[in-house]
């Protein structure tokens, strides 16, 4: 713990509320408890130990796209979330997430509103990153010579082997598992250290709840990376509650796949989209990577009054 380092975060999470103030978006908060698991086959919930069913949220979205459909307008969130299972030196099992959504923006609105918000962020911190924007496949052409979606099996497998000790560690991953490894360990290291980049389109089996491109082949989807760490994931969000339930009985099928809990889908979302969510964009920032690199610390539990592993 750091006095200073806590008296900085302080500032910075005061800018961000008069940040969206003077955007007159609402400052909203919504139940950590909820009754319904993340689907994403990459996050794990928190289950607790309580009569029926209920789990530590991931995310607020299921919440505040209930709210938008219920006319509530512009509004965002900051708050705790909680991950299964994620501790190093960029995770905590709980963390800071901001979370906000925009009506009538695009994703590249809403992108270059990510970018004004770290930029008020960084005031007096450090001097504020230029940002690039690159699309997912011109980022995966650049750093390993190839666009990943588009490569054979033989050709991931060769390029997988130029980043592990011993190939056969990897010959069971499906591909999408090595998809998201070459990403995060060949292209993603090689971002400038100096810059914000701004990576889109990303194929459509990584859409998650993003829109589609009108040829179906990339999601409507940023990720916002200050230097070489993530910070930021925004999509221009899915509106059609049966697209959303296809997508979840196919985070369903996968999660059986991969031996991993499957749980009940969330009739929330579901229910929201059905009732009709109005035409937004919503991006989900994890605050205290964004603090880790405004006031160069290495470590995330820095950055927090009492980390995971010093709980009372």
């Amino acid at each position: 713990m750091d006095k200073q380092t806590l008296e900085h975060k302080a500032l910075i999470l005061e800018r961000i509320r008069t940040f969206f103030k003077a955007r007159e978006v609402l400052e909203i908060t919504t139940p950590c408890i909820v009754n319904c698991p993340v689907s994403d086959v990459h996050i794990e919930s928190v289950r607790l130990n309580t009569e029926g069913s209920h789990f530590l949220r991931t995310s607020p979205e299921s919440a505040h796209k209930w709210l938008l459909a219920h006319g509530l307008g512009d509004i965002y969130e900051l708050g705790p979330v909680f991950r299964g299972h994620e501790h190093g030196r960029f995770h905590q099992p709980e963390f800071l997430l901001l979370e906000w959504y925009r009506q009538g923006f695009s994703w590249k609105t809403l992108a270059a509103e990510v970018i004004e918000l770290i930029h008020a962020m960084a005031e007096g911190f450090k001097k504020a990153p230029c940002a690039v924007y690159r699309s997912w496949a011109e980022t995966t052409q650049t750093h390993l010579g190839c666009v990943l979606d588009e490569a054979d099996p033989e050709a991931l497998q060769a390029c997988v082997a130029k980043y592990v000790d011993d190939p056969a560690q990897c010959a069971d991953w499906s591909r999408e598992e090595i998809i998201d490894f070459l990403y995060a360990t060949g292209v993603q290291t090689q971002f400038d250290p100096d810059m914000i980049t701004v990576v889109y389109n990303y194929p459509a089996e990584q859409s998650a709840i993003a829109q589609l491109t009108s040829d179906g082949r990339w999601a409507r989807r940023f990720e916002v990376f200050i230097g070489t760490v993530e910070v930021a994931n925004g999509y221009q969000e899915l509106t059609d509650h049966r697209e959303q339930l296809d997508r979840f009985k196919r985070d369903a099928h996968t999660r059986a796949m991969m031996n991993r809990p499957v749980e009940a889908l969330d009739q929330q979302l579901l229910q929201a989209l059905e009732r009709g969510l109005p035409d937004c964009a919503g991006v989900a920032m994890g605050v205290e990577r964004v603090i880790m690199s405004l006031l160069d610390l290495d470590e995330l539990s820095q950055t927090m009054a009492i980390s995971q592993d010093k709980a009372v």
